[in-house]
């Protein structure tokens, strides 16, 4: 089966996602960001790579960037996931580091009671903070991310991808992460399969192969792809015109948004900055099929606190926190 490269979009912040969604199935897919998941509740068959394992309320869940994953839950209880995702690039100009780690992902389900209780505690705050209307509470999510980060690194085995053995299999996959690399920093620049093979050193017929099979898609699709994820961020702004966004994304003309927005999302641009406005105020919001319904931000909000009011010793120690932190 195909793996699907996954659009991460990150609406709210850069670099960081975070939302809280019912899975009943979700196909194998990959994304550039390290993944988080809290099983809230429901139980699911979760593949990672070769490995598959059962999933529990409480369970901990995470993912490399490009690790393919997938979900099937059982039809009587459906998964409810808080998911937060950390771009790769995410503190890169601070921690050169941090687009390089691979962590051992087979050791959360390990986890001591301390290590385990703080991330949890983590997740969830950083979550509150960036639901929260309050402009400056993305001050709070993008330091609670930070930590949340941080913990990782001190309580799970990581390697760094350039301390990897050279074989074959691990040569393909440093390429994948160089083209990523270098699409996600000249995406508004004319970019063309000439482009990526001159900088690997291949012909222009071994590059559109190799990406095909790499990313499951053509070349060009995903460089609309990551185009139209950029796009969507500034449709938050009422100010910008069609023609502004297309300046500012790499699209050569509207047209080509268009049917990228059309082809991802099932929607003209206008049906979807229309959407938008009212996304805040909708109860939830479906996306695809009805096999994954992700919910809007109050919402969330309402639901993590029905958590917190079943887990009050969790719900004390972020109210501890945030006290400390002299916030509120």
């Amino acid at each position: 089966m195909d793996v699907v490269h996954e659009m991460i979009r990150y609406d709210h912040m850069r670099h960081i996602n975070v939302y809280i969604s019912k899975v009943r199935f979700l196909k194998e897919h990959m994304h550039g960001s390290f993944e988080l998941s809290f099983v809230l509740e429901g139980n699911a068959q979760f593949s990672q790579g070769a490995k598959t394992r059962t999933v529990h309320p409480g369970d901990i869940i995470l993912t490399n960037p490009y690790e393919p994953h997938s979900y099937v839950a059982r039809p009587d209880a459906p998964l409810v996931l808080l998911t937060m995702h950390i771009h790769k690039l995410f503190l890169r100009r601070y921690v050169d580091c941090v687009p390089k780690l691979i962590f051992d992902s087979g050791r959360i389900e390990n986890l001591s009671e301390e290590d385990y209780d703080a991330l949890v505690q983590l997740l969830i705050q950083t979550a509150q903070a960036y639901f929260e209307s309050d402009l400056f509470r993305q001050f709070d999510a993008l330091g609670y991310a930070t930590i949340l980060l941080g913990k990782l690194v001190s309580v799970l085995d990581w390697t760094l991808e350039e301390k990897l053995d050279s074989s074959e299999k691990e040569l393909q996959k440093n390429r994948v992460q160089r083209l990523i690399s270098y699409i996600d920093e000249n995406y508004r620049q004319k970019i063309t399969l000439s482009t990526l093979a001159d900088m690997e050193g291949i012909t222009t017929t071994y590059m559109s192969h190799f990406f095909k099979k790499a990313f499951g898609v053509s070349f060009q699709t995903y460089l609309s792809t990551q185009r139209l994820e950029k796009a969507l961020v500034l449709m938050h702004d009422k100010s910008l015109s069609m023609v502004d966004i297309c300046m500012n994304c790499g699209f050569s003309d509207s047209r080509y948004l268009e049917a990228a927005c059309k082809r991802t999302l099932g929607c003209s641009v206008s049906e979807y900055r229309k959407r938008l406005e009212q996304q805040d105020d909708s109860e939830k919001e479906v996306v695809g099929d009805g096999l994954h319904e992700e919910f809007g931000r109050k919402a969330s909000l309402k639901l993590l606190q029905e958590y917190l009011d079943k887990h009050p010793a969790i719900g004390r120690a972020c109210l501890n926190t945030d006290a400390g932190r002299g916030n509120e």
